[in-house]
């Protein structure tokens, strides 16, 4: 059998090598340092010990350490104490893998994630900024390398939206687990008006979900500020005071699939419109200005 056996520093071995006997496919990189413990049978051997991967590399994503401790037996492969960092960011972490069963359990707590560490996002102009960070725990059956969640519960956040430097809002959701289902409910705000929505999905399959999200009323000064933003100007008088003033509420119906996103679909709806002009604009018809109003029904 294998007794009280201590491995100590496993520095030299390349993240890639052992990804690989794993069956691991996406590009990963690293070093790996190791303190295990051993002790079991050789038909049976049991594993304890820390792990610490320096400068990795997954999913285009780059890290400076990755560390946890960790047990693993012929059942069950265990780790806790995780913690990911990059700079300010970190990913604390704990889960297990029972290989018999493909089932994978995990808690993860993100904070001090900011938008522009992510690399794999497209980079835009002007590049949003924005504060994020997240809880979530559940479980998921690991099918043909594909996880297949069972149970999601947590939370995730954006706040301190930033677009050019202009301060846009936030973004807060809400994810709970019900029998086969995931629901989703949002909250935020976006200048002067509140977001607020309701989403439902199956936690697994392809079967497309939907989100629908409400907009309170906006003034179309700040609809005008955000078109400039986002370099709609030119639609929106370049930059020149508009000749009306009034406001837009609108809801907007997202119906995808989480497993084809590409496939997606949205309908925006205006549930109300009011347009009024200024005081200082001068109708060429001779009607008074206080008595051209444009609404819909």
């Amino acid at each position: 059998g294998i007794r009280d056996r201590d491995v100590t520093g496993v520095q030299t071995c390349a993240l890639p090598i052992l990804a690989q006997a794993a069956g691991w496919s996406e590009p990963i990189s690293g070093v790996v340092g190791a303190t295990l413990h051993l002790e079991g049978t050789l038909q049976h051997p049991q594993a304890s010990g820390s792990v610490e991967v320096s400068s990795p590399t997954l999913l285009g994503e780059k890290l400076d350490r990755i560390r946890a401790t960790i047990r693993a037996s012929e059942n069950l492969y265990e780790a806790s104490n995780g913690e990911a960092s990059d700079g300010p960011a970190r990913v604390l972490f704990s889960g297990s893998y029972a290989p018999a069963a493909s089932e994978l359990r995990f808690d993860t707590t993100i904070s001090g994630l900011t938008l522009n560490r992510i690399e794999g996002l497209p980079k835009l102009d002007p590049q949003p900024e924005a504060q994020l960070s997240s809880t979530l725990r559940g479980s998921a059956r690991v099918i043909n390398r594909r996880l297949e969640f069972t149970e999601l519960n947590g939370t995730a956040s954006a706040r301190s939206i930033r677009l050019a430097g202009t301060p846009l809002g936030e973004l807060n959701a809400t994810f709970r687990s019900q029998a086969t289902d995931l629901l989703v409910n949002l909250a935020g705000s976006v200048k002067e008006s509140t977001i607020s929505g309701q989403g439902q999905w199956k936690l697994s399959g392809n079967e497309a979900g939907s989100l629908s999200a409400r907009v309170s009323r906006m003034s179309t000064k700040s609809i005008r500020d955000l078109g400039e933003l986002l370099g709609l100007a030119p639609v929106l008088t370049q930059g020149t005071e508009l000749p009306f003033e009034g406001f837009l509420e609108t809801h907007v119906d997202v119906r995808a699939s989480l497993t084809k996103l590409e496939d997606a679909s949205a309908d925006l709806i205006v549930d109300a419109l009011r347009l009024t002009p200024k005081r200082t604009a001068s109708p060429s018809t001779g009607t008074a200005v206080q008595d051209v109003t444009l609404e819909n029904s």
